[in-house]
């Protein structure tokens, strides 16, 4: 999946615009990044924690999703 489906399908799951759902991808995207740098991680309940390691950004999924 590229990043224009993936907006797309993200755009109809939630009812807004391709913009409207571009521009939450990208604020998503943003906070999750400064989060990450500032505290180490982020925990998500029921979706999953972003993590550095390694100076690297990394996503665990928690069990729902991968089942």
């Amino acid at each position: 999946m590229n990043d224009g489906s993936f907006t797309q399908l993200v755009a109809v799951k939630a009812g807004l615009t391709n913009e409207e759902a571009a521009s939450f991808i990208e604020g998503f995207a943003t906070v999750i990044k400064e989060t990450v740098k500032k505290d180490g991680k982020i925990e998500l309940e029921g979706f999953g924690k972003f993590e550095m390691i390694d100076e690297r950004i990394h996503f665990f999924a928690d069990k729902d999703l991968t089942d």
